[in-house]
């Protein structure tokens, strides 16, 4: 029944994509011939928006909803989106990615990055992640990464910088947004000589250090191997090597 209505609702919405797009084309075609300064057609002056949200159903961490909103034509048209359940009202940012640098101990010349490995199921594979978590009420992202940052790794460290400002993981799907904040571990520190995770009963997550220069090099290696790659760990390697 599920995929029944599944494809019911790809073949409608296929249809009405694909009528949109050729009255749009007749419509822009008929402009184009009336007004030849090159400015945007009034329709397409209209900005964006969402007008309605209709729930579809929801789990302990996840809501699904139905988002009715009106493009630059003014035409409706219907979105499916997930949202997090836990986000405190108010809150500018869902959860906080975690780039952990290490400094100092053994390999004192050389800076390394702190990783987590853990399994996804979404993704049926073992992910490679900075380490990260969900911002608890009355949190702040420095708060939330220093605390997340103990549990996952064991490590204490201090904040550097400003967090981030809220950025999209994946707009196309779910409005989640996260703070990347910075947080730099001074391994000659007696708190992180032997760090001890404090995790959940059901995590299972293996610390990984990687030698900062060589990053891009070892994601593509354990991407080669099966793993998934986090997006923004990525994105922060290929900037590290343009940077070399």
């Amino acid at each position: 029944t599920s995929c029944m209505r599944s494809l019911v609702v790809i073949t409608l919405l296929v249809a009405l994509s694909v009528s949109s797009r050729t009255n749009a084309f007749t419509t822009m075609a008929a402009v184009s011939s009336s007004a030849g300064d090159g400015s945007m057609p009034s329709f397409m002056s209209q900005k964006p928006r969402v007008v309605r949200s209709q729930e579809v159903g929801s789990t302990r961490w996840l809501r699904l909803s139905t988002l009715t909103y009106t493009d630059r034509r003014g035409q409706p048209r219907a979105w499916d989106v997930a949202t997090r359940t836990t986000t405190s009202e108010g809150a500018s940012a869902d959860a906080v990615g975690i780039l952990v640098i290490l400094r100092g101990g053994e390999d004192a010349g050389e800076d390394q990055i702190v990783l987590v490995k853990q399994f996804r199921p979404p993704m049926n594979a073992m992910s490679i992640e900075m380490p990260a978590g969900l911002i608890d009420a009355g949190e702040d992202p420095q708060t939330a990464a220093l605390r997340e940052l103990f549990e996952e790794t064991g490590y204490v460290g201090e904040v550097k910088g400003s967090p981030s400002p809220p950025i999209a993981l994946s707009p196309g799907l779910t409005n989640e947004r996260v703070c990347i904040v910075q947080v730099e571990v001074d391994l000659t520190k007696p708190e992180n000589q032997n760090p001890t995770q404090h995790l959940e009963e059901a995590e299972d997550i293996e610390v990984l250090k990687v030698p900062l220069r060589s990053l891009q090099e070892s994601l593509d290696g354990m991407a080669a191997e099966g793993c998934s790659i986090f997006a923004p760990l990525y994105s922060f390697a290929l900037a590290a090597s343009f940077a070399k």
